[in-house]
């Protein structure tokens, strides 16, 4: 899994200073989404809502990459939230164009010290009397990666016993963002 995990990044950031051109719908995303989490929410304690916008919206991404980049958000939120942890994960426009995905959970949350570094290779968060969830640090990385190709946003925001959520604004197309000015 880490020699995988190492080949997708290294493809992503060959593929860095290359805009994605194809036009992707949100709609689509989130029917992949649910289907794709249906396996890995099967033997959690866990509830996954999906929770798409009235209007879909279309964006130039690489569909493939946004859905890796949301699945790599909502397996975390399910990993470290705890027993019992509500994910959310909901899509709207931003009002700057373009769309905002986020995946939010009521889980443990973590120090916001911690946040800067969550996107570092191989860095992982330290927790005091628990032990270490399987994973290989490379997540939230691949994250990064995707974000900064489709020259978006990631935010993090979390504090402990309030969960965390993640939310990525993807940009509009070129020509939505000329029309706008």
């Amino acid at each position: 899994r880490l020699i995988d995990r190492l080949l997708y990044l290294s493809r992503v950031q060959r593929l860095e200073h290359t805009r994605p051109q194809g036009l992707v719908s949100v709609a689509d995303i989130m029917d992949r989404m649910l289907e794709e989490t249906c396996v890995m929410m099967r033997n959690v304690e866990a509830t996954l809502t999906v929770a798409p916008p009235e209007e879909d919206i279309l964006f130039p991404a690489d569909e493939d990459q946004v859905m890796q980049v949301l699945l790599n958000l909502t397996e975390n939120a399910v990993k470290y939230g705890g027993p019992g942890v509500a994910v959310t994960l909901s899509a709207r426009a931003s009002t700057r164009g373009g769309v905002v995905f986020t995946v939010a959970d009521d889980g443990e949350g973590i120090e916001p010290d911690q946040i800067p570094r969550l996107t570092e290779r191989f860095y992982r968060v330290e927790t005091r009397g628990k032990p270490r969830a399987a994973g290989t640090g490379l997540g939230l990385s691949i994250v990064k990666h995707v974000v900064d190709r489709h020259r978006g946003r990631l935010t993090i925001d979390s504090s402990p016993g309030q969960g965390m959520r993640c939310s990525i604004w993807f940009p509009p197309s070129a020509a939505e963002m000329v029309s706008s000015i």
